[in-house]
Protein backbone atom coordinates (compact mmCIF):
# COMPACT_ATOMS: atom_id res chain seq x y z
CA UNK A 1 0.00 0.00 0.00
CA UNK A 2 2.91 2.08 0.73
CA UNK A 3 4.61 1.72 -2.58
CA UNK A 4 1.69 2.24 -4.13
CA UNK A 5 0.89 5.88 -2.61
CA UNK A 6 4.55 6.51 -3.09
CA UNK A 7 3.96 5.72 -7.05
CA UNK A 8 0.93 7.71 -7.14
CA UNK A 9 2.41 11.20 -5.46
CA UNK A 10 6.04 10.59 -8.02
CA UNK A 11 3.84 10.61 -11.24
CA UNK A 12 2.23 14.45 -10.06
CA UNK A 13 5.19 15.73 -8.69
CA UNK A 14 7.51 14.93 -12.31
CA UNK A 15 9.40 17.94 -13.36
CA UNK A 16 9.08 17.13 -17.01
CA UNK A 17 6.71 15.29 -18.80
CA UNK A 18 7.59 11.42 -19.43
CA UNK A 19 6.73 9.94 -23.35
CA UNK A 20 6.93 6.70 -23.86
CA UNK A 21 10.04 5.56 -27.12
CA UNK A 22 9.34 3.55 -30.11
CA UNK A 23 11.13 0.20 -30.55
CA UNK A 24 14.50 1.31 -31.71
CA UNK A 25 15.35 3.93 -28.91
CA UNK A 26 18.47 2.56 -27.24
CA UNK A 27 20.51 3.31 -23.69
CA UNK A 28 24.46 1.98 -23.23
CA UNK A 29 26.12 2.50 -19.63
CA UNK A 30 29.48 3.32 -19.56
CA UNK A 31 30.73 0.39 -18.51
CA UNK A 32 28.39 -1.90 -19.98
CA UNK A 33 28.25 -4.38 -22.76
CA UNK A 34 25.23 -4.28 -23.75
CA UNK A 35 22.09 -1.65 -24.61
CA UNK A 36 19.01 -2.04 -23.23
CA UNK A 37 16.12 -0.63 -25.45
CA UNK A 38 14.21 2.24 -22.91
CA UNK A 39 10.54 1.89 -21.93
CA UNK A 40 10.10 5.81 -21.10
CA UNK A 41 12.20 9.30 -21.29
CA UNK A 42 11.95 12.49 -20.55
CA UNK A 43 14.33 15.44 -20.39
CA UNK A 44 15.67 14.60 -16.73
CA UNK A 45 15.45 11.10 -16.91
CA UNK A 46 15.11 7.89 -18.50
CA UNK A 47 13.79 4.16 -17.35
CA UNK A 48 14.50 0.84 -18.88
CA UNK A 49 13.48 -2.94 -17.88
CA UNK A 50 16.60 -5.39 -18.43
CA UNK A 51 17.31 -8.98 -17.68
CA UNK A 52 19.20 -9.58 -14.31
CA UNK A 53 21.30 -12.28 -15.18
CA UNK A 54 24.42 -11.88 -12.76
CA UNK A 55 26.26 -9.85 -15.16
CA UNK A 56 26.56 -6.17 -14.47
CA UNK A 57 24.81 -3.81 -16.04
CA UNK A 58 26.70 -1.00 -15.85
CA UNK A 59 27.86 -0.83 -12.00
CA UNK A 60 30.10 2.17 -11.39
CA UNK A 61 29.43 4.49 -14.78
CA UNK A 62 28.75 7.69 -14.70
CA UNK A 63 27.83 8.61 -18.43
CA UNK A 64 25.03 6.78 -20.69
CA UNK A 65 24.61 7.24 -24.75
CA UNK A 66 21.72 7.82 -26.17
CA UNK A 67 20.97 6.47 -30.03
CA UNK A 68 17.86 5.86 -32.13
CA UNK A 69 17.65 4.37 -35.34
CA UNK A 70 20.70 5.17 -36.87
CA UNK A 71 20.83 9.16 -37.28
CA UNK A 72 19.87 10.48 -34.06
CA UNK A 73 22.64 10.28 -30.79
CA UNK A 74 22.55 12.32 -27.66
CA UNK A 75 26.47 13.07 -26.26
CA UNK A 76 27.13 11.19 -23.36
CA UNK A 77 25.19 12.65 -19.95
CA UNK A 78 25.79 12.42 -16.50
CA UNK A 79 23.71 10.03 -14.35
CA UNK A 80 22.80 9.11 -10.94
CA UNK A 81 20.71 6.10 -10.27
CA UNK A 82 16.99 7.05 -9.41
CA UNK A 83 15.80 3.08 -8.50
CA UNK A 84 16.25 -0.20 -9.67
CA UNK A 85 13.54 -2.44 -8.60
CA UNK A 86 12.20 -6.14 -9.34
CA UNK A 87 9.14 -6.23 -11.04
CA UNK A 88 9.05 -9.84 -12.05
CA UNK A 89 11.15 -13.07 -12.23
CA UNK A 90 12.29 -14.84 -16.39
CA UNK A 91 10.64 -17.58 -17.89
CA UNK A 92 14.54 -18.73 -17.54
CA UNK A 93 15.96 -19.59 -13.81
CA UNK A 94 17.99 -17.32 -11.54
CA UNK A 95 16.97 -14.73 -13.95
CA UNK A 96 15.04 -11.83 -12.46
CA UNK A 97 13.05 -8.54 -14.79
CA UNK A 98 14.25 -5.61 -13.04
CA UNK A 99 13.38 -2.18 -13.81
CA UNK A 100 16.18 1.08 -13.63
CA UNK A 101 15.32 4.60 -13.27
CA UNK A 102 17.90 7.12 -14.46
CA UNK A 103 18.31 11.16 -13.63
CA UNK A 104 20.29 13.12 -15.76
CA UNK A 105 22.58 15.48 -13.84
CA UNK A 106 23.97 18.72 -15.30
CA UNK A 107 22.66 18.59 -19.07
CA UNK A 108 24.06 21.00 -21.08
CA UNK A 109 22.21 23.08 -23.38
CA UNK A 110 23.49 21.22 -26.67
CA UNK A 111 22.66 17.99 -24.70
CA UNK A 112 19.03 19.29 -23.98
CA UNK A 113 18.55 19.84 -27.66
CA UNK A 114 19.69 16.65 -28.55
CA UNK A 115 17.54 15.21 -26.26
CA UNK A 116 14.31 17.00 -27.53
CA UNK A 117 14.78 16.23 -30.65
CA UNK A 118 15.48 12.36 -30.07
CA UNK A 119 11.81 12.39 -27.79
CA UNK A 120 10.00 14.26 -30.72
CA UNK A 121 11.42 12.18 -33.26
CA UNK A 122 11.27 8.77 -31.23
CA UNK A 123 8.32 9.23 -28.96
CA UNK A 124 4.73 7.97 -28.80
Amino acid sequence: MKRIFKRILSIGLRKSKRYKTKEDVYVKLEKSFRKNQIDDISLSGLSFYYNENGHAIGKGSRYLKLQAGSCHTVEPIRFKVASDTNVGESMLPNNKIRRLSLHFKGVTFRQRRQLKDLIKHHSL
